[in-house]
């Protein structure tokens, strides 16, 4: 009766000592040490409220009220902030001396993105410390995927989340400020280790558009090299559905995109239609080599006929050269003049056209500078 006494007290003994821990260990102490890192490794002023160890519903440690305060160039608020941080760590390996991460969650995250008048983003001096805003967008090469699969790789982790959120993006460069907003943001990211393919989900509501887009789907596996072997997705937007597949290593990858129907009454952008069309049977291929994207192949039909098209671009010049060349065919000339004319027309018959095009740049005064081409109709 005395050992099992005895037990019961030990028992409650190291039960309250756990609990206790949080109170008891104070993280706070080191944000002397590790702060002026982070805040110079981002070249960022950085806000952190508290960080505690927690023991329910799982082992692990919280950071409360972390946030990075935006370049004062741009804006006297934040660029990006969490109400919370947590990160659930396994309890047998954490016994045997072990540290492996079981869950990683971001609670309401809110991300600002901001492009000046000078089309300059305030992301872009982020981890450039002593490096002045500059006074217009810098050379911008075909991004590479190298740091987020890098860390995804090394990270090692069985589920990441993001519970809730908001993402802004503020153009002030345009004639009329524009700002769109990805609002109720989730994430939940499983099996993020190396050898393993994870599994995606994503969600989010485009304003002003009211629109819903989710993204399902697979990538991997994860390697240490910078490379994906399989690409597979399923992407909602709207009443929209698109097939994603692919594969990418390095700073080359190739993606194909299809879709069975599009109605452009479900697009966020106003066409001049007098009524909703349907693009069918919709394909893209594309590849990227270094700063060379190229348009493989793309496709569909429109008004019964078939539309086909291609090019390439290159990346990383100021003023980027283009060309591209599109074919159609078999096009029913009564739906199509019935769906962008005021007034019925009673007309038959198909047509056909040849268009090819090359230039540099994208901007109206660069195009009317370089855009050329020619084309061929026929009805």
């Amino acid at each position: 009766m005395k050992i099992a006494i005895g037990l019961l007290v030990l028992v409650v003994l190291l039960v309250g000592g756990v609990l206790a821990l949080p109170f008891l260990v104070d993280l706070n102490k080191y944000q002397d040490q590790y702060k002026p890192l982070i805040e110079e490794a981002l070249n960022r002023k950085v806000q952190l409220q508290d960080i505690r160890l927690t023991v329910w519903p799982r082992v692990g440690a919280r950071v409360a009220g972390f946030s990075v305060l935006d370049d004062p160039a741009f804006s006297s608020g934040s660029f990006a902030s969490l109400s919370s941080l947590d990160v659930g760590v396994k309890l047998m390996p954490l016994l045997s001396g072990k540290v492996e991460v079981e869950e990683i969650t971001l609670h309401s995250p809110v991300i600002t993105v901001i492009k000046n008048k000078n089309g300059v983003l305030n992301a872009s001096t982020i981890g450039r410390k002593g490096v002045p805003v500059p006074e217009k967008p810098s050379r911008a090469p075909i991004p590479s995927t190298e740091g987020p699969l890098k860390l995804l790789a090394l990270l090692a982790v069985d589920r990441v989340s993001v519970d809730g959120g908001k993402l802004t993006y503020r153009d002030l460069s345009a004639a009329a400020p524009t700002e769109y907003v990805l609002q109720d943001l989730e994430l939940l990211l499983r099996d993020v280790r190396l050898g393993q393919t994870p599994n995606l989900h994503f969600g989010t509501v485009v304003q002003p558009f009211n629109m819903p887009v989710k993204l399902d789907g697979t990538f991997g596996p994860l390697k240490e090299a910078i490379e994906i072997d399989t690409i597979n997705f399923k992407l909602a937007v709207g009443k929209t559905d698109f097939t994603i597949t692919g594969n990418a290593a390095g700073n080359d990858a190739t993606v194909n995109i299809s879709s069975p129907v599009i109605n452009t009454a479900n697009l966020p952008i106003s066409l001049p239609l007098n009524k909703p069309v349907d693009i069918k049977d919709l394909k893209i291929t594309a590849e990227v080599k270094g700063q060379e994207a190229k348009l493989t192949a793309l496709s569909f039909r429109l008004f019964d006929g078939e539309v086909k098209g291609q090019g390439k671009m290159i990346a990383g010049a100021e003023v980027p050269p283009f060309k591209g060349s599109v074919a159609l065919q078999g096009l029913q000339l009564g739906p199509a003049l019935n769906a962008v004319a005021d007034t019925p027309v009673s007309i038959s018959g198909t047509a056909g056209a040849v268009l090819s095009l090359q230039g540099k740049g994208f901007s109206m005064p660069d195009l009317t500078k370089a855009l050329e081409g020619t084309g061929h109709l026929a009805v």
